[in-house]
């Protein structure tokens, strides 16, 4: 019996729809009553179909990239996509190709991940897909962006949690997550933690399976995967496809780009589409490929080749024709690469998918969807999910402890080389060396949290694509959870043993003083080394790009230069300097109104009196015991050789949280860019 396909709007999982006998099948196994995700699905196409007839299409793709030269010239665009128009019924789909032939381009467009530069139509079960389609099916990318310090089952509870609308009890989801993970057979290593560098966890099949598991918690329809055997061992490969084609028997669709499998794996595969540099080779039955090879092709695959590396390696004996110095076809006919797709185009075979494809598009064009992207739980519940796992995440992580623990020691270490310092010109000198090294050491220290920033990056931009959380939710989560106790805490462990050790200028405010200014130093370091790895995805880059900046801003600090010496066309930098303000801040805190001298010889009276009454040093409140005041040094006069004198100290307090502020602000923008369709 066929009835109206319904899918879910973006805040409920994707639900496929069933005949009478497989409705009455499910009500008798939960006793006559609705199951969640019966009760949670809403109307999504007006189109009537049998579940049988899902499919997902593509109608006319192509890809443009823009191209310009080091010098910023412009190139003609690269093409990407040529003409691509194919199906993909239930059932395991394999998108196969030489490398940079444009499989992952292709998987990224029919998800709809990617549209700019993308032409043409996808449609999926008789209508184009719409704005939040990424969010209602699964998608894994060929990188792993998992927690290794959670379980296996914590993080597939956590996609549960904010993919699931808040409908669903706390019993349902929990019943979800034991369901998908007997589905892929992860009992046995549930209550096991993922892993990481420093501790092994699962073995990298689980891992692939775990990352499946996540996406399978909203019952996709349809679910693709980016190289889902990249990294694996032949038998580890073959037991993840083998747990996609038990997936696919459940009416769903799968789809996969796959570099070139060996001969188990092609045997699970339904249909493979081939593709040579962003040409469609072949579309069609995975049964069917060695024979179209063979009788249209004129290529016969040898009784015991794989069939895999033989229509890849003819494929890549083809493409050898192109000049790979000037990107040219070296002769005026067509290669045989293009005469491959051009075959294709001419077959009785693409006759039969253009039969299919045409009244497809035609019925999808008459029904256009756009619906808005949102998310199956709002802004709150989305920081609380994200706490959640950002507090199991503190507790189970080493890595914070052996930071503070390494600022202990670095703290201890600058304490015993400034210690004591005397209030002689001398000492004078010396504590300004103390502050600029308390500085740098803060400064570089927030380096450290680039490889951490990096891995969240990652795990952000698929979790946020993905239709997880916003990307507002995950900042809070970052300032509130992670740099605030994690990246703040080893300045507020480092200052006490700095200031006490140094022994810098006594009085309670000062101290006060010294450690707010240092908290503010590390959160506007911290946030800059975070804008940089929110803009920039390679870490090597990001990591040369942050030590440039700290160098550049230790340059800019005021005490290996003096700034009033800087030509105009530079100076304007120290504006942007976190260094140059804690330095002025702590200049002021610590010589303001004070006075350095050489000492007498003889023990004297104190001569306070002398500098109030007489006028002699009217920059201090008290001189130092035995003082020449014939050789005498006001805090102040320091100041102003620095030319530190520009803003008092509150105000340079106000500045630091200002510049830390815009660079969490500017790491929004570039976490807003990273995560939208491109």
């Amino acid at each position: 019996m066929a009835e109206k396909v319904k899918l879910l709007s973006v805040k409920e999982p994707l639900l496929l729809p069933v005949d009478d006998s497989q409705h009455q099948t499910a009500m008798n196994s939960t006793g006559g009553k609705h199951c969640p995700e019966e009760r949670q699905h809403m109307e999504f196409s007006v189109t009537t179909m049998k579940r049988k007839s899902n499919y997902m299409s593509c109608h006319g793709l192509n890809q443009l990239v823009g191209q310009r030269t080091r010098t910023c010239r412009r190139l003609p665009s690269k093409i990407i996509l040529q003409n691509i128009s194919a199906i993909f019924n239930v059932g395991v789909n394999a998108v196969m190709g030489p490398s940079g032939c444009g499989k992952t381009s292709l998987i990224n467009i029919l998800s709809g991940r990617k549209t700019k530069g993308v032409s043409g139509h996808v449609v999926f079960s008789g209508e184009v897909i719409p704005d939040n389609f990424r969010y209602i099916v699964g998608y894994v990318p060929q990188d792993d962006n998992i927690s290794g310090v959670l379980t296996v089952r914590e993080n597939i509870m956590f996609s549960a949690q904010l993919r699931l609308p808040r409908t669903f009890s706390y019993y349902d989801k929990t019943q979800k997550v034991k369901d998908v993970i007997s589905e892929l057979g992860l009992e046995h290593c549930s209550d096991s933690r993922v892993g990481t560098a420093l501790k092994r966890g699962i073995s990298g099949g689980e891992r692939k399976r775990t990352s499946i598991a996540m996406e399978l918690i909203v019952s996709p329809g349809i679910i693709f995967l980016d190289e889902p055997t990249s990294g694996l061992d032949a038998a580890t490969a073959i037991s993840v496809v083998q747990y996609l084609y038990n997936l696919s028997r459940d009416d769903r669709i799968v789809i996969m780009s796959i570099h070139q499998p060996r001969y188990a794996i092609i045997k699970l595969l339904d249909s493979v589409t081939l593709l040579s540099r962003g040409e469609l080779v072949y579309n069609g039955s995975a049964r069917a490929v060695i024979p179209y090879f063979t009788n249209v092709l004129g290529l016969e695959c040898s009784k015991h080749n794989n069939p895999a590396d033989f229509f890849l390696d003819k494929i890549n004996e083809q493409e050898k024709e192109y000049d790979e110095e000037k990107g040219e076809v070296k002769k005026s006919v067509p290669t045989k690469s293009s005469m491959f797709a051009a075959k294709f185009r001419n077959s009785d075979e693409y006759a039969q998918l253009q039969n299919k494809l045409d009244p497809i598009i035609q019925t999808a064009l008459r029904h256009p969807v756009a619906k808005t992207p949102s998310y199956a739980n709002n802004y709150f519940w989305q920081v609380y999910y994200l706490a959640v796992r950002a507090n199991k995440v503190l507790t189970r992580d080493p890595s914070p402890y052996f930071q503070v623990f390494s600022t202990i020691v670095l703290a201890i270490f600058t304490g015993v080389i400034f210690f004591q310092l005397d209030t002689d010109i001398q000492g004078q000198r010396d504590r300004a060396g103390a502050i600029y090294l308390t500085i740098v050491n803060i400064a570089v220290s927030g380096v450290s949290g680039l490889d951490i920033f990096a891995r969240q990056r990652a795990s952000l931009v698929h979790e946020s694509t993905s239709g997880f959380y916003s990307i507002g939710a995950h900042l809070t989560t970052v300032i509130s959870l992670d740099l605030i106790p994690l990246r703040i805490l080893p300045a507020l462990v480092y200052s006490p043993i700095v200031y006490f050790l140094s022994d810098f200028r006594a009085g309670a405010g000062r101290f006060f003083f010294f450690v707010l200014t240092l908290t503010l130093l590390s959160y506007a370091s911290i946030a800059a080394i975070f804008m940089i790895s929110c803009f920039i995805k390679a870490f090597n880059v990001a990591n040369a790009i942050s030590i440039l900046m700290v160098l550049a801003s230790t340059c800019f600090g005021g005490f290996l230069v003096t700034l009033e010496s800087l030509e105009d066309w530079i100076a304007w930098l120290q504006y942007f300097s976190f260094v140059r303000y804690s330095f002025v801040a702590f200049m002021w805190n610590e010589f303001e109104d004070t006075v350095f001298c050489n000492r007498l010889p003889q023990n004297t009276a104190n001569n306070t009196d002398i500098c109030l009454s007489e006028g002699v040093l009217t920059c201090c409140d008290i001189i130092p015991q035995n003082c020449n005041l014939s050789r005498t040094i006001c805090g102040d006069e320091l100041l102003d050789q620095l030319g530190v004198d520009q803003f008092n100290m509150w105000w340079n307090i106000v500045l630091l949280t200002v510049l830390g502020s815009m660079f969490m602000v500017l790491s929004f923008v570039a976490l807003s860019i990273a995560t939208r369709k491109k």
